[in-house]
């Protein structure tokens, strides 16, 4: 099912940006005991590698201050290989990726379903739903989120920013160890 393109919507009515995006200022949980810090746990990743196909995911990512996250992409998933790709063959220095929060579940179902690369995860939400996916271009940034989100961050994953991960408890009752993770400056904060 296509998609259907937006131009005004509740997700950009207030657009903060630079300095004034303040990540204390939205709802992250901690979530276990021992966590090094505080999580976004849900949030949607978007991202778009050299193909120009846009790809949805769930990761949690660190925050470390008030405007920076870490973000945990497993190495075998498509965004880790897509971002590996871009860093080895795109001239741009910085790799896009928007956090959508609060959206519908037909687009949660899709971010975290076991789809093939073939089928966007909007037009597999549009059919969960029955509707088409109604999307926005990023203000900053050339992606496309879901319309309905309640928060949208737009921010960059650079080649050479990392910080230190966790530890973190992870659902299986175990925590991940510490590690070198990719970070991400959030820009804006609609």
């Amino acid at each position: 099912m296509p998609t259907k393109i937006a131009k005004l919507t509740s997700c950009q009515e207030l657009v903060l940006k630079d300095s004034d995006v303040d990540l204390n200022n939205i709802p992250i949980m901690h979530c276990w005991l021992n966590d090094a810090r505080l999580l976004i746990t849900w949030g949607i990743n978007i991202t778009k590698g050299l193909s120009g196909r846009q790809n949805l995911g769930v990761y949690k990512q660190q925050v470390i201050n008030k405007n920076k996250v870490i973000i945990r992409w497993l190495h075998q998933r498509d965004r880790a290989l897509d971002f590996k790709k871009w860093q080895k063959l795109s001239n741009d220095k910085k790799f896009p990726v928007a956090i959508a929060i609060g959206i519908d579940p037909a687009t949660t179902i899709s971010a975290v379903a076991p789809l093939p690369s073939t089928l966007s995860e909007y037009s597999f939400a549009g059919l969960l739903r029955k509707q088409k996916t109604e999307l926005v271009k990023c203000i900053y940034c050339d992606l496309q989120v879901p319309a309905n989100a309640e928060i949208i961050l737009e921010g960059y994953l650079k080649s050479n920013y990392t910080a230190t991960e966790g530890p973190h408890g992870n659902h299986t009752g175990y925590y991940n160890e510490k590690r070198s993770t990719p970070s991400i400056n959030y820009y804006t904060y609609n």
